[in-house]
């Protein structure tokens, strides 16, 4: 019985249960996007290329290379990317930056090199007293 609790603790306090659900998430948007690419993108390239890239294939010795589902999966995988890079990562980045410019300014401790409040009178990690800082 430990053990299923101790299980059952670690799925719910672990970062195991935020991973699955990302994972799940992330399957669900990368089958939309595939449908995106097959059934939007890529006819719209037909109509400027007079081809679609689903139909795509050569043959070789007997066998059908399907090169034309390779470029959908590749457009596909340059979208997801793209929309993760402008989803996530450029407003991390920014928010990131925000938190920045808000903390208290710092300086490095002398003696025992810690990043210290700009305030400080005595280093909280080695005790040493802090040079007064004119503003």
């Amino acid at each position: 019985m430990e053990l299923l609790r101790d299980f059952r603790h670690y799925l719910f306090t672990s970062r195991a249960l935020d991973l699955a659900i990302g994972v799940v998430i992330g399957v669900a948007f990368g089958t939309v996007i595939k449908s995106f690419v097959d059934n939007l993108v890529s006819p719209l390239l037909s109509v400027v290329g007079d081809f679609d890239f689903s139909e795509l294939s050569v043959k070789f010795r007997g066998s059908e290379f399907l090169y034309g589902l390779f470029i959908n999966d590749v457009l596909a995988f340059v979208l997801v990317a793209a929309t993760v890079f402008l989803a996530v990562v450029r407003p991390k980045r920014a928010y990131d930056a925000l938190l920045a410019r808000e903390a208290a300014p710092t300086v490095v401790c002398g003696s025992c090199l810690s990043t210290i409040p700009k305030a400080a009178k005595r280093c909280a990690f080695c005790r040493e007293e802090q040079p007064s800082v004119e503003a």
